[in-house]
């Protein structure tokens, strides 16, 4: 979708109403429906119903600066578990996306974290609880703490040119 409307600053400059790049039906799976797939489809009525694994939001990838990076091989059933753990890691690692606040005692956590909050602490019990599953130990620590703050930051919604 982005290499067919090149150039563009942002993946939400495709379409007349913001976000309506995700509407837009891109991938068919006759088997499956006779209509094509849209990438808001892929997200909302197959991974997170029926996968009801919160890791998939560090997999799927919209093409924008905040977004996680792009895996370099294919997802793999037999890996796929490992994969989601190491993309988790990944993220959260990432200190242009996930960091300490400037105080270390709190957080400071991509908008990711608040929009599908409920897919995380679902899956560990808090958004604390699955931020200190995968982050580096300085982030997991203040995450462990009882009275930690949390602030989102701004999404970049900025084509991620890489």
């Amino acid at each position: 979708m982005v290499v067919d409307h090149y150039p563009l600053t942002s993946i939400r400059s495709i379409g007349w109403i913001p976000g309506s790049a995700f509407r837009e039906p891109v991938v068919s799976v006759p088997a499956l429906r006779a209509e094509p797939y849209s990438l808001d489809d892929i997200e909302n009525t197959i991974l997170r119903p029926i996968f009801h694994d919160a890791r998939v939001h560090f997999a799927n990838v919209c093409a924008s600066v905040s977004c996680p990076a792009l895996r370099s091989e294919a997802y793999r059933g037999k890996d796929l578990s490992q994969q989601l753990d190491d993309q988790a890691r990944r993220f959260l690692s990432d200190t242009s996306k996930n960091r300490l606040d400037p105080t270390g005692h709190g957080l400071q956590l991509s908008s990711i974290f608040e929009w599908f909050r409920g897919d995380f602490e679902r899956d560990a019990g808090s958004l604390n609880g699955f931020v200190a599953r995968f982050a580096p130990p300085p982030i997991a620590a203040v995450a462990r703490t009882e009275d930690t703050t949390i602030e989102f930051l701004d999404y970049n919604w900025s084509l991620n040119a890489q």
